[in-house]
């Protein structure tokens, strides 16, 4: 029996590290034996001196190394499109390292959204696992050996997730504006905000639209009748997001209610008349300060039962004090001298 032979890989096909994975034909010969330089051995009683022999040759395989890509999470914010990194994966040798042989390194792949996600700006706000999927064309760096060739490795592709995050919008009241003594219902449609996207113009994906909000005083100013008539510095503040169209989705963004506005109380329109008021000739006449009719805007009193006690009543020319102004009627002679305009108040924080 022939128990071991020597055997020969033409070209260092066993030894290389970088020998392509293919089929080298012919490529294993066994080395002839001699009596000088015996290349065999055997068993009961093998002499190769009783032998000559033919030496035929056999193929010799190199496997394609298995290695593993894994893509990695990629992300994107709610209505935006992605191009996905082809680059942004991990590599893991049949080992369990991360480095191939001879310093090869896959530098690129194949990346694609398998349901479109990457491109979609309708996609709504989550993780899509597996969305991130990996297939051929494979490119790597040479290394130290004769170049890196995708053939030479049996790739299993392991897919990653695709994060959808929200979008970050600010929402803003404008300014509103009522009349001492009234009551007010607070507007909260789209006429009395104003929406800033995240790029800094007022429009939102897919022509979202966000119709209401909840807007409320911060001071009470709305529902308050005694509210003093000056403005009313950051008031206003929204709390919450109302209703929105055209798919708008609120769960796809987060809002911004930071910005205040102001609330003006304007003042309350209200007539004060002079009463008539005679005299003597001669004498001189004190105008007090009580001689005076108030007709609120709407005909009646004033509101919260508000009661004007005192005026300041003025003579022109000065005919209440002369005593030599003539005896006749002077029209129109009386005036109330009018108030100041109230100025700005600002609402603590």
């Amino acid at each position: 029996v022939i128990e071991t032979v020597t055997l020969v890989s033409a070209n260092g096909i066993d030894a290389s590290t970088d020998a392509d994975a293919v089929r080298y034909a012919n490529n294993l010969s066994i080395t002839p034996t001699a009596t000088a330089t015996p290349t065999l051995t055997g068993s009961a009683n093998f002499n190769q001196e009783n032998y000559t022999f033919a030496y035929g040759t056999a193929d010799f395989t190199v496997d394609q190394r298995a290695i593993t890509l894994t893509a990695s999470q990629q992300e994107k914010i709610y209505g935006n499109g992605l191009n996905l990194d082809n680059t942004a994966f991990t590599t893991r040798d049949r080992d369990g390292g991360s480095s191939l042989p001879n310093g090869e390194v896959v530098t690129n792949v194949t990346i694609v959204s398998a349901n479109g996600v990457d491109a979609s700006t309708t996609s709504d706000v989550a993780t899509y696992t597996d969305e991130i999927v990996i297939s051929s064309t494979v490119d790597g760096t040479d290394g130290t050996g004769d170049g890196f060739l995708e053939a030479n490795y049996d790739i299993t592709y392991l897919a990653g997730d695709l994060v959808v995050n929200k979008r970050a919008i600010t929402v803003t009241p404008s300014q509103q504006e009522k009349t001492y003594g009234d009551t007010y219902v607070l507007a909260n449609d789209k006429t009395v905000f104003t929406v800033t996207d995240l790029d800094g113009d007022n429009l939102l994906p897919n022509d979202e639209v966000i119709e209401t909000v909840t807007m409320i005083s911060r001071g009470m100013n709305d529902a308050s009748t005694t509210s003093n008539a000056v403005t009313h510095v950051g008031d206003l503040e929204i709390t919450e997001f109302g209703t929105g169209s055209n798919n708008f989705d609120p769960a796809n963004y987060t809002f911004d209610f930071s910005n205040l506005a102001d609330f003006v109380i304007n003042r309350r329109a209200a007539t004060i008349n002079a009463n008539a008021q005679r005299k003597d000739y001669g004498d001189i006449h004190d105008l007090g300060d009580t001689a005076f009719t108030v007709i609120d805007r709407d005909g009646g009193a004033l509101p919260n039962s508000e009661v004007i006690e005192t005026v300041t009543l003025v003579s022109a020319n000065g005919i209440d004090a002369s005593t030599d102004a003539d005896a006749v009627r002077y029209a129109n002679n009386l005036s109330i001298t009018p108030t100041a305009t109230p100025t700005a108040t600002a609402i603590p924080t």
